[in-house]
């Protein structure tokens, strides 16, 4: 790497190579220089390339990892998202933010208003509205959460981002016991795309079912079945189906159900439990 620097003292790939390197390879005694060495090179990539996404990817990782200032990683990931659109560090980010969270607020608060400036549209608004909503919902601030969703919602009705906000604000009300706002979102997301989504309909048919409305709850956790791949939501979904057959004093119906969600799941240690209740009712006296 450093022989291509010298022919090519601003070869950014060479920089992040040997940023890379020594931060994972420098030996133990030496790694507060090097990490300073490290910095260094990532600083100078960002000083000569300040719309670079691998640099302040590298940069926030060291703010994170080594420095653990949390709030310069916060800034450091926000402007990666903002130039590089396959954005993959969502734990990291949310990570930060839940540390910091009221300065990632701010710090996104920043960027919504730098996008919807007549000069800036690279990227659009309700990407870091997004953010800032699970940021809300990351701390349980799901009141706020829902004001972010519902702008998004009002304020482009037509546009695809009602696929994620519709969902999403169904989750907040979910956390919050309004079942019945979360079966709307979850029903209008539904009407919107014809892709299945298991979660969504496992988490309406959860709904239902708080609310009593039984047999809406069963369709929903039996298309949960019939369609998922996951192995999770299908057990629950049987579970969940054979704890509504019971309360209606449908044991055999429910035993059924159980067994299917050991099935499905062996390590399902609810169903079990139930199972046995069940087999104990059934050869009761």
């Amino acid at each position: 790497y450093y022989r291509i620097l010298r022919y090519d003292s601003d070869n950014v790939d060479a920089k992040l190579g040997l940023f890379y390197l020594y931060k994972q390879y420098a030996p133990q005694e030496d790694s507060v220089l090097l990490d300073s060495v490290a910095y260094g090179l990532v600083n100078e990539v960002l000083t000569k390339q300040a719309s670079n996404a691998r640099a302040y990817y590298a940069r926030a990782q060291y703010n994170q990892y080594v420095k653990q200032d949390y709030k310069a990683a916060i800034d450091d990931y926000l402007s990666f998202m903002y130039y590089d659109s396959d954005y993959s560090s969502v734990d990291k980010f949310y990570t930060c933010a839940y540390l910091e969270f009221q300065y990632a607020i701010t710090a996104i608060n920043q960027w919504v208003k730098y996008c919807n400036s007549k000069e800036r549209r690279e990227k659009n608004k309700y990407f870091f509205i997004r953010k800032r909503a699970k940021v809300y919902e990351n701390n349980a601030y799901y009141r706020e959460a829902i004001d972010d969703y519902t702008e998004v919602l009002e304020d482009d009705p037509e546009g695809t981002n009602k696929l994620w906000a519709l969902p999403s604000r169904g989750d907040c009300y979910m956390n919050l016991y309004e079942y019945q706002k979360a079966i709307d979102d979850y029903t209008q997301y539904f009407e919107l795309d014809e892709e299945f989504n298991g979660y969504c309909y496992w988490k309406r048919a959860n709904a239902y079912s708080e609310i009593a409305k039984y047999d809406e709850a069963i369709s929903d956790f039996t298309n949960v079945i019939k369609n998922s791949d996951n192995e999770y939501l299908i057990s629950n979904s049987y579970f969940h189906r054979g704890w509504i057959k019971e309360f209606r004093k449908d044991d055999l119906g429910a035993l059924k159900d159980y067994t299917k969600s050991i099935e499905a799941d062996s390590t399902s240690i609810f169903s079990y439990v139930m199972r046995g209740k069940t087999y104990q009712r059934l050869n009761s006296p």
